[in-house]
């Protein structure tokens, strides 16, 4: 074979890699953006929590229950200050005014008690009828942030040639030496590919999360936690934290 025929298919070769990347991108993006869009219409669905809340709010009667709860108070807050004033001019001794308007509180004050403390039992019930709200809109979003978090991973395991099969043999490998077992040329040399692919799926997979949400930060050796919760979600290898184990073994 001339190296005019070598050239040729490495040129080949090139093209065709080049058009099966592109192609490979197109269909990652129509699956982003089709997930995307789920989420929005999703999102969208649910309304608002202002909305919701103005909706309840309305049920409960809650806008009267304020304003009745609100005059009713003001009432008992003027009252000594109009009683006052209305009885200018009348020969009322100090006495006789203060009972005239402890009368009048007497009366108007277990309104007022009443009405603020219907309007505290409607806003208790507006936050708790908010809370199951938020908590059912929550539940709803559950499916799609765990298929968020599987096509992280599929990408990034596309991305990085890196699949399952590949994550249990460098555990295998990984728990020979672990156990003290020598590993044979052969076996490192596939233990450092491994690795070295493994770290290149972890960098994309960091990526890829924190692309989409601030909540995912890396904990080292590949593994990821949730700000949020506080819990780890992924651990890194099979081997966990011995990956570095096995890169001072390598040397």
């Amino acid at each position: 074979m001339s190296v005019q025929d070598d050239l040729n298919q490495l040129t080949n070769l090139t093209s065709t890699q080049g058009a099966g990347t592109q192609n490979f991108l197109a269909g990652q993006n129509e699956t982003t953006a089709d997930y995307l869009k789920r989420y929005s219409d999703l999102i969208s669905s649910q309304g608002t929590t202002s909305a919701m809340a103005e909706r309840i709010g309305q049920e409960l009667g809650l806008p009267n229950l304020q304003k009745n709860a609100f005059q009713l108070q003001q009432q008992v807050y003027d009252l000594p200050g109009m009683q006052t004033k209305s009885m200018l001019g009348y020969d009322i001794n100090e006495s006789q005014r203060q009972r005239v308007i402890n009368q009048k509180l007497s009366e108007l004050s277990p309104l007022a008690e009443r009405a603020t403390a219907q309007q505290q039992f409607a806003e208790g019930q507006l936050g708790t009828r908010l809370g199951y709200a938020q908590s059912d809109w929550a539940r709803q979003l559950m499916p799609m942030q765990t298929e968020k978090d599987l096509l992280s991973e599929h990408q990034a395991r596309e991305v990085s040639l890196y699949t399952a099969d590949n994550e249990r043999e460098l555990s295998a490998l990984i728990t020979k030496i672990n156990a003290g077992i020598t590993l044979s040329e052969g076996e490192r040399n596939r233990a450092q590919q491994l690795s070295i692919a493994e770290k290149g799926y972890q960098n994309e997979l960091d990526k890829l999360k924190a692309g989409t949400s601030d909540r995912y930060k890396s904990m080292g050796a590949g593994g990821l936690y949730d700000t949020l919760t506080g819990k780890i979600i992924k651990s890194g290898t099979g081997a966990g934290q011995s990956l570095d184990d096995l890169w001072n073994y390598l040397g």
